[in-house]
């Protein structure tokens, strides 16, 4: 199968197989054809792809219940699981989150500033959507850094 990249500054942003169903044709333009072991992340230096290296040996830290800045897995921890499904199933067909979830995937971004005028417009975007993906009780708990047992 043929695998197609979108390469931000040497880095594979997105992967696809099929970029022109799966993208906006603007996106989808900046696809170019890569090697099939490339996946997300994965880097492009003077011509040869590279695995991300591992970062297990990163100390880790536990998640502090309200934080206003989570790692992207916290952010994603905030939500529940059936709601984390209903967003990540919406992306194929609403830009908006499409945009969001590629934002969360991407390696470079190392933290969510749930304060950010642009992430509080996310979350409350999420509201809007039909059906609602989040109720207006769940977007203002999850922009206060609370999970949902907390």
């Amino acid at each position: 199968m043929t695998n197609y990249a979108r390469i931000i500054d040497g880095v594979a942003v997105d992967v696809s197989t099929d970029p022109t169903n799966s993208f906006h044709p603007t996106i989808a333009a900046q696809f170019i054809k890569v090697p099939d072991k490339v996946s997300h992340g994965w880097r492009l230096v003077e011509g040869t792809w590279s695995a991300p290296l591992l970062q297990a040996s990163l100390p880790v830290i536990p998640v502090q219940s309200g934080t206003l800045n989570p790692t992207p897995p916290e952010f994603l921890l905030l939500l529940t699981l059936q709601e984390r499904v209903a967003i990540r199933a919406a992306g194929p067909t609403d830009l908006v989150i499409a945009d969001v979830l590629r934002m969360l995937d991407d390696p470079r971004v190392t933290f969510i500033d749930l304060t950010n005028p642009s992430v509080v417009e996310a979350i409350n975007y999420l509201t809007t959507t039909a059906p609602a993906l989040l109720t207006a009780e769940r977007a203002a708990r999850v922009l206060s850094g609370l999970s949902i047992a907390a």
